[in-house]
């Protein structure tokens, strides 16, 4: 086979080194995202190719969010096939300062055609850009309407509030308020089952006590009867 005749190669992965600060961060908002948003495609990442007659041209957001779910596990995200992601949010440290030119990955993520891009670094920074007449445009609001939440940052780590000001609950957070929720439903629905086992109790007992009275009064009408 021909170089001129060899499929195109797109990479599926790439070793680069991460900080700790990357790291946890990447992985404590990507499982956030995926808990919250259930209707949405959320990943990490992943390497998404725009460019079908260029493999080079290649973003790996560390998270992102698309707006459907996929059914499969993708290996690499071609645009043309799955479509652009929303939202993209990069995590910036000094090792990531030095390899790529931010505004050179501003203007990529505008061609690859998402509407959204976050940046937060280890220095506790976050900066926005929306797509404003097809660029993306740096914004001074943190609210993202396409998650309905504001990007905000939780012990130096991306995060994100509701429109109360509330933290977002990690997986875990919820899970278990749920199960606070579930036990005092219960709770409530024993106390409820024991309040109604007393009123029967009660309503048993004045029957009885009616019954009873209402046998008296028979058996005084018996005698008055067997006296005549």
């Amino acid at each position: 086979m021909s170089q001129a005749t060899q499929p195109l190669h797109f990479p599926t992965s790439e070793e680069m080194p991460e900080s700790e600060w990357h790291a946890v961060g990447r992985s404590a908002l990507f499982w956030l995202l995926r808990d919250r948003l259930v209707d949405r495609h959320v990943g990490t990442d992943q390497f998404f190719y725009w460019v079908p007659t260029d493999p080079k041209q290649a973003l790996a957001p560390d998270v992102y969010v698309c707006e459907h779910r996929q059914p499969d596990l993708v290996k690499s995200w071609k645009t043309w096939e799955r479509g652009t992601p929303l939202v993209a949010i990069e995590l910036v440290s000094d090792f990531d300062r030095r390899i790529a030119p931010w505004n050179v990955k501003i203007q990529r993520y505008a061609e690859m055609g998402v509407q959204e891009l976050v940046r937060f670094d280890d220095a506790g920074s976050i900066r926005c850009w929306h797509r404003l007449n097809d660029e993306l445009t740096e914004v001074a609001t943190r609210y993202s309407a396409l998650i309905e939440g504001t990007w905000c940052t939780k012990e130096a780590l991306p995060w994100v509030r509701d429109d109360s000001g509330q933290l977002w609950p990690t997986p875990e957070e919820r899970a278990r308020a749920e199960m606070e929720r579930a036990h005092a439903e219960m709770e409530r629905a024993h106390a409820e089952t024991k309040r109604a086992q007393t009123e029967r109790d009660r309503a048993l007992a004045d029957s009885a006590e009616l019954r009873a009275e209402y046998e008296a009064a028979l058996e005084r009408i018996r005698v008055l009867e067997s006296k005549r």
